[in-house]
């Protein structure tokens, strides 16, 4: 994991340090403090980042197949998108799985909103699930391939 920072009109790199991954780093998200980063070893591992040292906190486990993507629900929720079919809920806090959001197809992409995640599946949709009940509210349909990629306005 290589973090940079930009001063003066040139880029430094600030930290370096191995991630921990025991595969390829597929995904990395930052929220204040913290990086959730997401492997092709079915793992997430949320790292502290702090003036001097990136500092290792917790590896989520839940998974059994890659871990596509990641994203940064609120500073204690990380959302996750597998190759196992599923989105995943982890709670720092907990130290654990906190919901499962089963897809139908590999995940791809996800991103979370105030009120809803979202999942971009190979099979070109986007499943919408409500952050308070964890239930699906739609699929939104349209795509013609994998959604790789989605961001939040």
């Amino acid at each position: 994991l290589r973090l940079w920072t930009e001063a003066d009109g040139a880029w430094h790199e600030v930290h370096q340090r191995p991630t921990g991954h025991e595969k390829a780093l597929l995904a990395s998200c930052c929220c204040e403090d913290q990086v959730v980063t997401s492997s092709d070893d079915c793992t997430l591992r949320v790292f502290s980042v702090g003036q001097a040292d990136v500092s290792f906190c917790l590896a989520h486990r839940g998974h059994s197949a890659p871990v596509y993507a990641c994203d940064w629900i609120d500073t204690n929720l990380v959302l996750s998108g597998s190759f196992d079919r599923s989105g995943g809920v982890f709670d720092g806090r907990r130290k654990k799985r906190v919901c499962e959001l089963p897809a139908g197809q590999r995940v791809y992409s996800v991103a979370a909103s105030e009120k809803c995640c979202f999942l971009g599946q190979a099979d070109g949709v986007i499943s919408v699930w409500d952050r308070r009940k964890w239930a699906k509210l739609v699929e939104l349909r349209g795509h013609g391939h994998f959604v790789e990629a989605l961001t939040m306005l």
